[in-house]
């Protein structure tokens, strides 16, 4: 058995890593992509490695002689890589394939050992691996029958994205027995070429080869090994925290992006609320059969953002401004030299809303101050029992005219977090300028659309409210149940659970972010030392995956 890498790309959109280096000369943490690869090849006792260079050729062939690995090497030249796709860099090397089984891997992947081992295993001669597809992945597909048999290969710009879940991704590694390689393979590539060129790729001709009625090229499924393609900088990132040398690291970087962890599918994410069961199924059928129109269109000035927001929450609309983040109003007080006050409890640790006292003794306090009072409504839907009344109104808005301003994060509070839209009010004219200038200039057409249609959609919005309540309150009685929890307490949509003192939070997180359940580290805002995780309210079977492993851990630890 040996091993082809293909490695003469020049990786232009990774813009300046690949300005003097090949592509695979990027690195993800201590070690280049073509390191690694070899590295992991190394360790599988094969006859020889074989590496197609180009771009930077001489420095990558140098790159890889010094990364210390004792299976044999050799190396292939491609001096017209620039002018030529992967189809001509597999041919250059085609009377090395007609020697021997053989492992093919481009060489701009990053993989797990067990990628290859999950190959390597497999008793049939000739596999393609492949990963069921998912939104962030780009480039080739195929679909496969109940016997793994490769029904089409199909290019990534004919994908039929309404039937996506038939595809599997195409990984870029394969197992090739030397027969099918001799017999089929190479001779419809010569002769594709001759009659093509050189600038296709050479899944094409395996797409025309899985046709043949007695083609032994079979797929391989990924079983929830990691790997990842990088094309460019937002690739390396996300590469870089999948492969970061321990979970806590991984952790860390993940949770530092704020957001965007639907590029990591296998990951339940249980740090941000999240409303299961909203915007409802009709209701995204709606959005997505506007999207071309929304695409196409910038969303409408912004006074008339202000009469959807008013009309939504039956407010007058020039006391209603679309805003940033509480942090970016913070900011602007603090620029124009405002005395304010903040109330706003972003875990629900803290039950802010479980009476208005606190908000009637802040405004009582501004009121003598000249100082303004923000009140974050954010969650106030999602109290579970008692709650504060709504200062969301024109009657409560007109009482405190000169210092109260509402707030909300409209994302979190309907369900939709990425429309990225939130609100102000207020009705004084001091309060109204204050607004102004933070006011932003424009949202989506998406999150319009979202507004526009989202009242006659109420109905759903509070029985999706109802759903959840029973989802929290079950999920509280199965938290209860495990003995390391010394108490939980939270809204609707998060909980907060204080561990017990022996049970350390952090390698609880650990633990279940080794197992792809991502939960929240409260200490950054309950303070250090706080035993404290967050924990969203999924749905009732995500909730007890959780709790699964919950009582999992409780039982490795006894």
């Amino acid at each position: 058995m040996q091993a082809l890498i293909l490695a003469a790309g020049m990786g232009k959109r990774l813009k300046e890593l690949t300005a003097d280096n090949a592509k695979c000369m990027v690195r993800v943490g201590n070690e280049t992509l073509i390191e690694r690869a070899v590295r992991i090849l190394d360790r599988k006792k094969l006859d020889r490695i074989i590496v197609v260079l180009g771009y930077e050729g001489e420095k990558l062939k140098n790159h890889i002689l010094q990364s210390g690995v004792t299976t044999k090497l050799e190396f292939i030249d491609n001096p017209i890589f620039a002018e030529t796709n992967n189809i001509y860099s597999f041919w250059l090397a085609k009377d090395y394939m007609r020697q021997d089984d053989t492992v093919l891997l481009e060489s701009d992947l990053i993989f797990e050992e067990a990628v290859i081992d999950l190959l390597l295993e497999d008793a049939r001669p000739s596999l393609a691996l492949v990963d069921k597809r998912e939104s962030w992945m780009d480039g080739t597909c195929v679909t496969l029958d109940a016997s793994d048999r490769i029904l089409d290969f199909v290019p990534g710009k004919k994908l039929d994205l309404a039937g996506k879940n038939q595809y599997y991704k195409t990984v870029n590694i394969y197992k090739f027995s030397k027969a099918f390689l001799t017999d089929t393979y190479i001779p419809f590539l010569e002769a594709y070429m001759s009659a093509m060129g050189r600038g296709v790729y050479y899944e094409t001709v395996l797409g025309l080869v899985a046709q043949l009625e007695n083609c032994e090229l079979r797929a391989k499924r990924l079983e929830g090994q990691i790997w990842y393609e990088i094309d460019d900088v937002q690739d390396l990132h996300i590469a870089e925290s999948l492969f970061a040398e321990d979970a806590d690291r991984r952790y860390r970087m993940i949770v530092s992006r704020k957001g965007g962890n639907w590029r990591y599918p296998k990951l339940i994410d249980y740090s941000v609320p999240h409303n299961a069961y909203y915007p409802s199924k009709k209701m995204v059928e709606e959005m997505t059969a506007n999207a071309m129109e929304l695409v196409s269109a910038p969303a409408s000035e912004i006074t008339r953002i202000r009469e959807l927001l008013g009309k939504y929450y039956g407010i007058q609309e020039d006391y209603v401004r679309a805003v940033g983040s509480i942090s970016a109003i913070e900011e602007a007080f603090i620029a124009g030299g405002v005395d304010y006050t903040i109330l706003t409890d972003p875990v629900g640790v803290r039950k802010l809303f479980a009476t208005n006292q606190r908000v009637e003794s802040a405004l009582e306090y501004a009121a003598g101050k000249n100082s303004i009072v923000l009140v974050d409504e954010t969650a106030l839907e999602a109290v579970v029992s008692g709650g504060m009344d709504s200062y969301l109104t024109n009657e409560r808005l007109e009482q405190y005219e000169d210092v109260l301003i509402v707030y909300k994060d409209l994302g979190r509070a309907l369900g939709a977090p990425g429309l990225s839209v939130s609100m102000a009010a207020g009705a004084g004219e001091r309060v109204r300028r204050l607004l102004d200038q933070i006011e932003t200039d424009r949202i989506s057409s998406f999150a319009e659309f979202f507004l526009q249609i989202a009242e006659k959609y109420k109905g759903e919005y509070e029985a999706s409210l109802l759903q959840m309540r029973k989802d929290f309150e079950s999920f509280t009685d199965g938290l209860a149940a495990v003995s390391y929890v010394k108490r939980c307490d939270g809204l609707l949509d998060i909980i907060v659970c204080e561990l017990e003192e022996e049970t350390d939070a952090r390698q609880l997180i650990r633990y279940l972010f080794e197992n792809n359940l991502l939960v929240s580290d409260l200490s950054e805002i309950l303070g250090e030392g706080t035993n404290c995780i967050g924990l969203a309210v999924r749905t009732e079977a995500e909730n007890q995956i959780l709790l699964s492993k919950l009582i999992e851990y409780e039982k490795k630890n006894k």
